[in-house]
Parts: structure tokens; sequence; C-alpha cells
């Protein structure tokens, strides 16, 4: 008898009137938001009710996927259970409809940016996967990690030119549409290369069949709404705060052009006393110190262009053939 009891309570909710089960469903998972960061623990905690029994977890699982804003912040490795749109689980990519796609840009020659590529290219796949278009989708490029906007004005590594992975990314997305509404946001400091965006526009206008495209930016530390994407466009410097491992061996072999040393020389290292740009330490290492021009660079400099000045190449004498 107590079996047959706790049996019928179980299945109570299932049997109750879809407007109903939709009530608990909605309380359950969104009483706290829409948005579910999928990189928080704390966010996928509500998923308790999964683990109730298959029946709960196959008609819950539906409505969670499917009314969530799912963010996906940075790209993730894929698994043996997450192969298309990592790190969401494939059995559950065709119930999604609203995805915000976090990704960090850079030097499209570094791992961790042709990673991001991957991952905005995966928007296709999972739309594949899921039979359809996505109701909303936001993709949201950033800034590379430790480098702020002061130092995003002076160099290239958020500039995206043609060739760059993200732009093809982008483009694959534009000529292929993943979404009914599709939103581009710009971090501060984020852009294309000269002669980009009537290329990205073009393809999207040509394509973009029953999807709509916003694009935003921020200018000032406002998000703005971006009527015409030539807006979000930068010339290229040609000077980069990180060095590719090719570039660093050109400079090792004494083969780098002079403007690379150059380059290089205006992103070496900091003064620990005063912040300036500078070369070596001190006489007793064997290294030369040489003060840059104060307008090469800004003055100073906040704590996170510090700790990316950290990671920077420094030269000995013998390197720069002194």
């Amino acid at each position: 008898m107590a079996s047959f009891i706790a049996g019928t309570v179980l299945q109570m909710p299932i049997l109750m009137a879809p407007e109903l089960r939709n009530m608990i469903y909605e309380e359950t998972f969104f009483s706290s938001g829409y948005c579910i960061d999928v990189s928080r623990k704390a966010d996928m905690t509500r998923l308790a009710l999964f683990a109730s029994s298959k029946l709960y977890h196959q008609e819950a699982a539906s409505y969670f996927y499917a009314n969530g804003i799912f963010v996906i912040d940075g790209p993730y490795q894929t698994w043996a259970d997450a192969t298309i749109l990592p790190p969401i689980v494939d059995r559950y990519v065709t119930h999604l409809r609203r995805i915000d796609l976090r990704v960090r840009t850079g030097r499209d020659e570094f791992p961790e940016v042709q990673h991001a590529a991957n991952t905005i290219s995966a928007l296709g796949k999972a739309c594949i996967a899921a039979g359809r278009l996505f109701e909303e989708v936001h993709i949201r490029l950033e800034l590379p990690i430790g480098m702020t906007p002061s130092l995003s004005r002076e160099f290239d590594d958020a500039v995206m030119g043609r060739d760059h992975c993200i732009t093809k990314a982008l483009l694959g997305v534009f000529k292929n549409p993943v979404a009914e509404k599709l939103h581009l946001h710009l971090g501060d400091e984020v852009g294309f290369a000269t002669g980009v965006a009537p290329s990205l526009q073009q393809t999207f206008d040509e394509h973009r069949k029953a999807t709509t495209l916003q694009v935003t930016m921020v200018e000032n530390g406002h998000e703005i709404v971006v009527t015409n994407l030539e807006a979000c466009e930068w010339e290229l410097s040609g000077k980069y705060t990180r060095l590719t491992g090719e570039e660093m061996e050109q400079c090792q072999d004494g083969s780098a052009p002079a403007e690379m040393i150059l380059r290089t020389l205006n992103n070496a290292s900091i003064d620990i006393d005063m912040k300036d740009v500078c070369l070596g330490l001190d006489d007793d290492d064997d290294e030369v110190e040489v003060d840059m021009c104060d307008e090469l660079m800004p003055v100073t400099v906040d704590d996170a262009e510090w700790k990316a000045y950290e990671e920077m190449i420094l030269f000995t004498p013998e390197l720069l053939g002194l």
C-alpha cells in the first residue's frame, strides 16, 4: 500500500494538466531569472528535478532548455556527450531557442581565438541539429584577457581583418542564418579593419531570409545601436601586445624586420618605479636599459595593463644587436 501511494505521489505532477505542470517548471527553473550561465554551478543547481525520474527528466528538460536564455561564456572543449555546442549536452540542443554567446577576440594566430571562432561556427551545427532557426542569438565579442580599452586604442589585438578567423565565422553565420533575431555586440574598442564591414553587411543582406540583425557597440561607456557597420571599423596600426611564436623566433635569430623590432620595443616591458615603457633591468644583469619616448606609449597604465605587459618578451643587447 505504501509503495502504491509513493508511486502515485511521484507521478501526480505528470497527471496534472499541462498548464499546471508548466507553472511548476516555471517556478522551479526561472524564479530567479531566465538567464542560465552554464559556467556557474549555482545556475545549474535548479536541475535537481531532472534526477527524480526519467519521466520528469524528459518533460522538464524540454521545458528548461526551450525557455531559458543560455549564456555560454567563452569556448569550451567538446566531450563525448557534448560535441555540437559544448558544454550543453547534444540531446538538449534540439530544445534550445535562445543563446547568449560571449567570446574574446584577439590575434587569430592564437589557439584560444581560433577556438572562439569555432564556437561561433558551432551555432550553425546546433541550428542543423535543432532542425530550425533559433528564436534569438546574441554574439558578444569582448577584448582579449588583460587588455583594456586604453591599450586597445594603441594596438590591433581587438581589430579583426578580412581574413581573421572570427570574421570568417561571422560571415558563415550571416551566410547561413542561425536565428530569427541575431544580435552582434561589439565590446569597448572591439571592431573590424577598414573594408570588412561592407562585406559583412552585403553577405547578411544577400542571405537574410527571415532573419533580422541588430549590431551594437560601446561608445563612451554606453552601448549604442549601430545602423551602419562601417562605424565599427578602425585603421590597422600593425602593432600588437603579444608576439606569435614565429615572430619571437625571428627576433631571436635576428631575421626580424626592423619594424617588428621597433614594434616590440614599444611593447617590451614596464619600469617598476615609473611604469614607463623601457627595456632591461640594470648593468649587473648585462642587460641594457633604454627609456622610450613618452609619446610612444601612455605614461601610466592600470593594473590590468601592467599584468598584460608582464608576459612581454624582454630583449638582451645580443638580441638587439647592441
